[in-house]
Parts: C-alpha cells; sequence; structure tokens
C-alpha cells in the first residue's frame, strides 16, 4: 500500500487518496470493518501518510539514495511543516 501511494503521488497524477476497506460478516458484506481494517498493514501504511502529508501540502523534488528506498517529501507552508517519506521497497531492514 504505501508504495502504491508513494508511486502514485510521486509518478503519477494522484491529488488525493482515499482508503476503503470491505470485509466479511455474517450474512454478507461488512462496508465498516473498522476492526479487521486496524489489523490491516495496508491500513498502517495509509494511516501513516494520511497523518503526516496533510491536505494543502505539495511535494518537493528529492533524489533517492539508495534503489531500494522510496524517498518523497512534502513542504506545507501554512502548517509550517516539510514530511520526508522513506519507503522501503527491499526485503531487508
Amino acid at each position: 500500500m504505501a508504495k502504491h501511494i508513494h508511486q502514485g503521488l510521486v509518478y503519477g497524477t494522484y491529488h488525493a487518496v482515499c482508503y476503503w476497506s470491505i470485509g466479511e460478516r455474517e450474512g454478507g458484506l461488512d462496508m465498516d470493518s473498522t476492526k479487521s481494517a486496524a489489523k490491516s498493514g495496508k491500513f498502517a501504511a495509509a494511516k501513516h501518510f494520511f497523518r503526516f502529508v496533510r491536505p494543502g501540502a505539495v511535494r518537493i523534488d528529492v533524489s533517492p539514495e539508495l534503489p531500494t528506498v522510496a524517498l518523497s517529501a512534502y513542504v506545507h507552508n501554512r502548517d509550517g511543516t516539510l514530511t520526508v517519506v522513506l519507503v522501503n521497497t527491499g526485503t531487508s531492514p
């Protein structure tokens, strides 16, 4: 999830990202699967983007130093914040 959000914001034309979760329950699908979403790695990745890259932030150019680390940065002038996102796309920590 983190890799896809990163790629959409950096290389795609994403202007926003929305996390949507559908789970199963007895009798059908559960559109509000908050309990299962909270345990999801996908939800954790999306939650970090949503918490730190706030509406109004603008992506700025940065260069990755390692091929297995996706790097992006966002500046928010009104809030006076700079957010740097590192996504490990490799297999080792």
